[in-house]
């Protein structure tokens, strides 16, 4: 965050507000820094997350960070500056055992946490209460489901008392989060009867695919129509995004999907998308 503060409307720096480059600030704060190690910044006034990333792609040598496969470790920051203009600092590290340790600003040291699954699944069913559907289907951790008025996720533990958890209701043609074991398998959900129609508020979605299986990801983004921006699916075998922009390479969209699966969706504007004929 220090280096992003301290870039300024004339000059794009990697050093902080100490003089500190990218391998003596990293060192400073307890990362290891005798394994390979990168760092892409950005600027701009309107310089958004659906902005930055295709910039940053576009360009080779920021490119080749991005896809670097030793990378394991990533921390992400912005800053805004007294005139508006933002400053993005990614940085990247190809170490993360289970002994590192990531010394946060302010001298905290956090752990890395357990190991764990995420699922991103569709609900095609009807509404149903979150509880019971946990039980149902043995979700013993938790789950989430993003909440567009607020711009953050209602949450659902398991193990927490009524009065902590926000979600209550799994609603049709909504997605959700769901944290399972390790050796767990992707969660098989029913499918109710739907009309296929699913709205999108304008910005981002987490939504399901209530359409047919074996469709490409980019078929099914390219269906939302005009205003559409970004989908990402979750690729639950490796468990890491797959990205289908209209400004993307669209090789980085060669994912099929199953129905029921969750998706993120990006648009400009509210849409009615129907999804089956």
């Amino acid at each position: 965050m220090d280096v992003a503060r301290s870039s300024t409307a004339s000059e794009l720096s990697h050093d902080d507000s100490l003089g500190r480059g990218i391998h003596r600030r990293l060192s400073d704060f307890g990362y290891p820094t005798n394994t390979s190690i990168w760092e892409n910044a950005a600027a701009g006034g309107e310089l958004d997350g659906i902005r930055v990333v295709p910039l940053r792609i576009d360009s080779p040598p920021h490119h080749d960070n991005i896809l670097a496969s030793s990378a394991r470790a990533t921390g992400l920051a912005r800053a805004r500056n007294d005139n508006g203009r933002w400053y993005w600092t990614l940085d990247m590290g190809s170490s993360l055992s289970d002994d590192d340790r990531l010394n946060i600003e302010g001298g905290v040291v956090a752990p890395e946490p357990p190991a764990s699954t995420w699922a991103l699944v569709g609900w095609s069913a009807p509404d149903r209460d979150v509880a019971t559907a946990a039980v149902a289907f043995g979700w013993t951790s938790a789950v989430f489901g993003w909440n567009p008025a607020v711009l953050g996720f209602d949450t659902y533990f398991s193990a927490a008392p009524p009065s902590i958890n926000s979600l209550e209701t799994l609603r049709t043609g909504q997605a959700y989060w769901v944290e399972l074991d390790p050796s767990d398998s992707v969660p098989q959900l029913p499918v109710g009867p739907t009309d296929g129609l699913v709205l999108l508020s304008g910005g981002l979605s987490l939504v399901s695919w209530l359409g047919p299986g074996g469709v490409s990801l980019a078929d099914v983004a390219r269906s939302v129509g005009p205003g559409l921006l970004t989908v990402w699916a979750w690729d639950f075998e490796r468990q890491r995004y797959v990205v289908y922009s209209p400004i993307l390479p669209v090789e980085l969209g060669d994912y099929s999907l199953s129905t029921g699966g969750g998706l993120w969706v990006s648009v400009d504007r509210s849409i009615a998308w129907q999804q089956t004929p």
